[in-house]
């Protein structure tokens, strides 16, 4: 796990927020921020989502303006060859619903950002924050599906705060308690194509 704060210079840090807090981003509802689908009855944090990039190409006019930078946090991961930006995706988690405090659950759904059946390669999972807010980020020490995930770290989004980890490692968001929102931006990168 590592992280890099400052990443970009404060004007720049202030145009992604404020281009992604805007009336004009195109923010698509989901009913979970982890899963596709859910049980009624269960643990589910609607929210919003909006994906750039996906399985190796673009999938929105936005894509141009986060381009810069998924080559910076590739140049920030350092890793032994170029890799594969794989996915871009903003996601916007609003406050805990009044429905999920009965779960008494501190994080949305462990999980991984791929299918590990079909990639089978080295991968990174990249978190830029796009504001300062509660929500954090939990790393678990799980590489596999599990009933009971142990913590390995847990990160405080900050903005201008670039978190990279091992994509093979299952970890969860949380849902803001006191903040109005939660923005991040997932970067994913393999380090070759599966497709």
């Amino acid at each position: 796990m590592k992280i890099v704060d400052n990443v970009l210079p404060k004007n720049l840090e202030d145009d992604i927020l404020n281009y992604m807090s805007g009336v004009s981003f195109p923010w698509y509802f989901i009913p979970d921020v982890t899963r596709e689908s859910f049980i009624s009855g269960e643990y589910a944090q609607p929210g919003f989502h909006h994906t750039a990039f996906h399985e190796y190409s673009p999938k929105s006019p936005i894509y141009d303006y986060f381009k810069f930078l998924s080559l910076i946090i590739e140049d920030k991961i350092n890793y032994k060859i170029p890799l594969h930006l794989f996915r871009i995706r903003a996601g916007l988690n609003i406050p805990l619903v009044k429905e999920n405090h009965k779960f008494d659950q501190e994080y949305n759904f462990p999980h991984l950002d791929h299918n590990p059946d079909i990639v089978t390669c080295k991968t990174f999972t990249c978190l830029y924050y796009v504001n300062n807010c509660d929500g954090d980020t939990f790393i678990f020490n799980e590489k596999e599906k599990s009933d009971l995930y142990t913590v390995k770290g847990r990160v405080t989004p900050k903005k201008g705060r670039i978190l990279i980890f091992d994509g093979e490692q299952y970890h969860a968001s949380s849902s803001p308690k006191d903040s109005n929102f939660r923005m991040v931006l997932t970067f994913n990168y393999h380090e070759k194509r599966v497709l």
